[in-house]
């Protein structure tokens, strides 16, 4: 399961206890590594992008919701393949840039994602520069016939 964290410390985290504290002992912490993926990309990535749909008030008039589903987003492009020490499959955080992917708006809009989802994935009110969940990375590949992958390497994900 895809694992988005609120603002704050993650789930689950041992607050930090003075060695010196009567009953102190050492918490052995899970290392995790990640990986810093451009806005608007990470939040498709996650699964945060929501899809809408068009519903009838049944006054004339209509509203936007959500349908329950998300874009996802299963290969991250790259310039570089996995380092050889990598092994797969492994789970890795993903770690939101602060700083927007330039063509991202085009490309999004010549995959069909609508304009107003594009936009609103560009948003500077979305968390940028902090770890926003978890993927598996599950491999490597240079061919994929998934309209996200750019290449030349892409990780393929699993939430």
């Amino acid at each position: 399961m895809r694992q988005v964290y609120p603002p704050g410390p993650a789930p689950g985290a041992p607050e930090a206890v003075p060695r010196s504290a009567p009953g102190a002992s050492l918490v052995a912490l899970r290392t995790l590594k990640a990986l810093s993926v451009k806005p608007p990309w990470a939040y498709y990535v996650l699964a945060m992008v929501p899809r809408l749909v068009s519903v009838d008030n049944g006054d004339g008039t209509t509203r936007i919701e959500p349908n329950g589903m998300a874009f996802f987003k299963p290969i991250e492009n790259r310039t570089w393949p996995l380092p050889k020490w990598f092994v797969v499959p492994q789970r890795v955080a993903i770690h939101v840039g602060l700083r927007d992917d330039p063509g991202a708006l085009d490309w999004l809009m010549r995959y069909g994602i609508p304009p107003g989802i594009a936009l609103s994935s560009l948003s500077r009110m979305l968390p940028r520069g902090c770890i926003l969940g978890e993927v598996t990375i599950t491999g490597c590949v240079t061919v994929s016939k998934s309209p996200w992958f750019a290449g030349p390497y892409g990780f393929t994900l699993e939430a």
